[in-house]
């Protein structure tokens, strides 16, 4: 499993032909020009890793890879088009078969976008949780979030650059506008940018075009909560603020105040 195949693939040309897409091949070559690896494994073959290799769209290519790893005393090098193969990517489906199969594979390490975002974030990297793609449908967005209200670890996601600023208005709907948060873009590549802030800075950036909604993006979010929310309103406080505003306006001034979260607040001023 890499990201950098080794061995006979020697041109972007050849390398282009096997993969099927010029610019990943391209991409892939020039990376292979920086071997750190003294020793080059033999390759014999390249397959990228997609859907038609199953998951996704059902087991599809699966078998006859494996068939093929039975049958010849051959190496095959798996790549993507970007990042890791296997993470949130099809080639998992391909490693559990090759385990139920006793066939032996490895993994050549490259650049992470997930550890690179980690880092560059600024926020705490002693524990953190990788959660794939934020899910796209509206309602299983928010309840994604919303199970994460106590996560005590830094999380990292992915998103769609088309998604990126409805993500963002949603977290800042549902949570403190002052939650801090990372937007990586185009992580280990060329045109690698990342912004810190908090969701509402983040989002007049958005807003402002000053962050370009284009490319591969990691999203690095601090701890929902490092404690389960325990703020008690004083009837007296609760009082002035429902004389003054409405209840949902008072939950976001006060979790502005307190970094508590807007829900809690609300359930407790309505009750």
């Amino acid at each position: 499993i890499s990201n950098i195949p080794k061995g006979k693939i020697q041109t972007y040309k050849e390398l282009a032909k096997i993969i099927g897409k010029p610019k990943a091949a391209r991409a892939i070559a020039n990376a292979s020009g920086k071997n750190p690896y003294p020793k080059k494994i033999p390759c014999h073959r390249v397959i990228r890793s997609d859907s038609s290799i199953g998951g996704y769209s059902g087991k599809g290519g699966i078998n006859s890879k494996i068939s093929l790893l039975k049958k010849e005393a051959i190496n095959i090098v798996l790549v993507s088009d970007a990042g890791t193969p296997t993470i949130s990517d099809p080639g998992y489906f391909l490693v559990q078969e090759c385990i139920k199969n006793n066939i032996k594979f490895s993994l050549i390490p490259g650049p992470s976008s997930v550890l690179n975002a980690l880092v560059l974030s600024g926020l705490p990297t002693s524990s953190f949780s990788f959660l794939g793609f934020i899910p796209k449908k509206l309602n299983q967005k928010k309840v994604f979030f919303s199970e994460l209200k106590y996560e005590k670890h830094t999380i990292v996601v992915f998103e769609s650059a088309k998604r990126v600023k409805n993500t963002l208005e949603l977290l800042e709907s549902e949570y403190s506008a002052n939650k801090k948060i990372a937007v990586c873009r185009e992580m280990t590549k060329i045109y690698e940018n990342i912004e810190r802030g908090t969701i509402s800075e983040i989002l007049s950036k958005v807003n402002n075009k000053e962050i370009t909604l284009k490319g591969e993006f990691v999203l690095v979010i601090e701890p929902f909560s490092y404690t389960k929310f325990n703020f008690a309103i004083d009837k007296k406080i609760k009082k002035e603020f429902l004389e003054k505003m409405p209840a949902k306006d008072a939950a976001k001034l006060i979790s502005l105040l307190t970094n508590d979260n807007k829900r809690d607040i609300y359930k407790q001023l309505i009750d």
